[in-house]
């Protein structure tokens, strides 16, 4: 009778009975929910390994459904040095249930389950719409609160953040308007706070409320130092990027006299301040805006010159009497000229005279 044997080494792993503990049985919606599963049994290997021996496959509620969606999970491997998993999650909906979570063995595939855990997450799901925006800049914006807080719990605070430097603070539900100083794109920003203690924020950063238009604004070159006789540059920088058609511009000088165009020039005739007017106006949108700046002119400077000349028309030889002429020139338009010529003798409004000292 001829007989064999043989030997195989099966390894057989261990039912896992793994706890699931959060720190805290009730928390607020994006609050940090610390958990911890103990009890799992690393299963010994023939072979060195130093990779993680379990994942996290699956939270799931008390009715089957996944809970994942739910939340954000981070910390998804089987720690060895401390026993167990350990992370957190960030429950981005309220909801009061029990949940368990589902492990994976790296090697084998193998499912577990933990018990079901009550969890109680409060707070406000925060929500809002735009209700009429790509207006004209003046025009108010509405936004409406559509935030719903947890059974049991009320909303206590409403934080508006238009996205351009203001805010808005109200206890109170519904629609709220907001006028833009400028055409563009803002990120509108709500906060809403309950009475449980719990906030919550949301941003619209797909959809960003648009506001059109030209906001009007210029300079002019010089800035300074300007005479009767300077041309002055004068150029539109509106802000035209959310414009929706055709934007034209009219200038008032102040002075009475007016022009059209992105760039114009502009000499005045009489010194004084000069309040100029620019009007920014979008076509597309029928919207205009207006905007005003102050040009000082003051008058050329004196560019005087006198010159003299004498002739001895006596005896010759530099006794008197002597011819004085005397020339003046100026670029100043005078409207009195008045001659002194020293001896007690005036002269008015003559521009090259003559005079006989004795």
């Amino acid at each position: 009778e001829c007989s064999q044997r043989d030997s195989v080494l099966i390894q057989v792993n261990k039912k896992q009975q793994g706890k699931l503990i959060f720190d805290k049985p009730a928390i607020c919606i994006g609050e940090q929910a610390t958990y911890h599963l103990v009890g799992m049994d690393p299963n010994d290997f023939w072979f060195s390994d130093y990779g993680p021996r379990y994942y996290i496959e699956k939270w799931e509620w008390k009715d089957g459904t996944d809970a994942s969606s739910f939340m954000n999970p981070y910390g998804s491997h089987y720690d060895l040095g401390s026993g167990g998993i350990d992370g957190y999650v960030l429950f981005t909906t309220p909801r009061k249930d029990s949940i368990r979570l589902i492990t994976k063995s790296r090697f084998h595939d193998c499912f577990d389950t933990t018990a079901f855990v009550a969890i109680n997450v409060r707070g406000v799901t925060t929500d809002f719409e735009v209700v009429t925006d790509n207006v004209c800049f003046k025009t108010p914006v509405s936004l409406r609160d559509k935030s719903v807080a947890t059974a049991g719990n009320n909303i206590v605070t409403r934080t508006w953040n238009f996205g351009d430097g203001k805010t808005f603070s109200s206890t109170a539900g519904g629609i709220v308007n907001h006028i833009y100083d400028a055409p563009g794109l803002y990120y509108v920003s709500l906060t809403i706070g309950d009475d449980g203690g719990c906030s919550s924020s949301i941003t619209n950063t797909t959809t960003p409320v648009r506001t059109t238009g030209a906001k009007a604004a210029f300079v002019f070159n010089p800035a300074a130092g300007i005479t009767t006789t300077t041309p002055v540059n004068f150029t539109s920088t509106s802000n035209t990027y959310y414009a929706t058609g055709t934007v034209i511009y009219q200038w008032n000088f102040g002075d009475g006299v007016t022009a059209t165009g992105t760039n114009v020039a502009h000499t005045y005739n009489t010194a004084g301040n000069y309040q100029v007017r620019l009007i920014a106006i979008d076509q597309g949108a029928a919207c205009s805006d207006t905007t005003y700046q102050t040009v000082y002119v003051t008058l050329i400077p004196p560019n005087t010159v006198y010159t003299t000349n004498t002739t001895f028309i006596g005896d010759g030889n530099g006794c008197p009497p002597v011819d004085a002429s005397f020339v003046y020139s100026s670029n100043v338009i005078s409207t009195r000229l008045l001659w002194s010529f020293g001896d007690g003798t005036t002269l008015e409004n003559v521009s090259s005279p003559h005079h006989i000292y004795t």
